[in-house]
């Protein structure tokens, strides 16, 4: 068994439209699902948030509100 990992997913809307990836590596690969991924070490979450965009899509956000 692994040790626990905090992750992080972004909920991306724009108007009235949610952004979604589909996976490519993975558990549920090829599955839909919001963007996100690991934490990296001494990262904050809202950085991971930003990154993990960026690498999935290509996308500059800006992270408001935390959903939980």
């Amino acid at each position: 068994m692994s040790a626990p990992q905090v992750c992080v997913g972004a909920v991306v809307v724009d108007d009235d439209r949610l952004l979604l990836i589909r996976r490519g590596h993975g558990p549920a690969a090829g599955e839909w699902s919001v963007p996100g991924g690991r934490v990296e070490f001494g990262e904050l979450l809202v950085e991971a948030l930003v990154r993990e965009v960026k690498e999935e899509t290509g996308l500059d956000v800006v992270v408001g509100d935390y959903l939980g």
